[in-house]
């Protein structure tokens, strides 16, 4: 399986001392527990061993999207039933991304041509298939859309250039790191795995730290962010993950500590400004 990379010159040298190639791979195992299917089509290739390639290609001109006009990428998920007969039974539209387009993307999916049932014990058997890909915006102005059955995960703001500077921001957050001054003694070279999973949630692991309680810390640091646009591969949502080695500087409690004490006063009235202001009078008058 190759694996799916996007490579960055990484700008933010605050954060990242170094340009860098960030691999983002889909999640096998994940991937090994639902390898069975019906197929579609005649053809059937190493990167698409079920025709679910050929099949998105299919719904997609057959749906006739030329008066559709997109300018983002958009996910589309259905799922239904191939029956005994090969036939798609039950479309379920998950995801529509655009209500007119998923309109008509699930029509196309009812009137495809018939998969070959998947048999078990040399008899066919009804499945249910969830397809997913992005229907992608048209190359020039007037021209069919397309589908990607092969995605990245995206981040909504601003992609990954937006992920970056979310990671940066948080990793400088002030009440994080007044919470965990004790454990930031020392400035710390994190090799931090992010795996968006099928939901488009977060989550984060430490790789090769054995500090456990510095790991809780980290992932409560980024367990708040944007929830992203879920991968794909081979028409198939699926878990991606990839590493960004992170610093994280040690806590100076002069600089920092002050600061967070400065900005943690509470307010005072004007009433309590006057009477401080009467007592200090008070005070020189004796």
């Amino acid at each position: 399986m190759k694996k799916l990379s996007l490579s960055l010159f990484l700008v933010l040298c605050s954060l990242f001392s170094y340009a860098q190639d960030i691999a983002v791979e889909p999640i096998r195992s994940y991937l090994r527990a639902d390898s069975i299917h019906a197929k579609f089509g005649e053809v059937f290739t190493e990167n698409d061993p079920f025709g679910r390639k050929a099949f998105v290609q299919w719904i997609v001109k057959d749906a006739e999207l030329i008066h559709i006009a997109l300018d983002k990428p958009v996910l589309f998920v259905a799922r239904f039933t191939v029956d005994y007969k090969g036939r798609n039974k039950n479309v379920k539209v998950l995801k529509k991304g655009n209500s007119t387009a998923a309109r008509l993307l699930a029509t196309a999916i009812e009137e495809a041509p018939r998969w070959t049932p998947y048999m078990r014990d040399g008899i066919a058997v009804p499945t249910d298939e969830t397809i997913a890909f992005v229907l992608l915006p048209a190359k020039t102005p007037g021209g069919e859309l397309r589908g990607g059955t092969s995605i990245a995960p995206l981040y909504p703001e601003d992609g990954i250039m937006g992920f970056l500077s979310w990671v940066e921001l948080r990793s400088k957050d002030a009440d994080w790191r007044y919470n965990y001054a004790n454990l930031l003694k020392q400035k710390h070279k994190l090799q931090v795995r992010f795996t968006i999973e099928v939901t488009g949630d977060l989550t984060c692991d430490v790789e090769g730290e054995s500090n456990d309680k510095l790991n809780v810390a980290v992932k409560k640091l980024f367990a708040k962010g944007e929830r992203w646009q879920p991968g794909i591969y081979i028409t198939r949502l699926c878990p991606f993950s990839f590493v960004l080695p992170i610093e994280i500087d040690a806590w100076n409690e002069r600089q920092e500590g002050e600061r967070i004490s400065r900005q943690s006063q509470p307010k005072r009235t004007q009433l309590q400004l006057e009477l401080e202001q009467r007592y200090r009078d008070r005070q020189q008058q004796r």
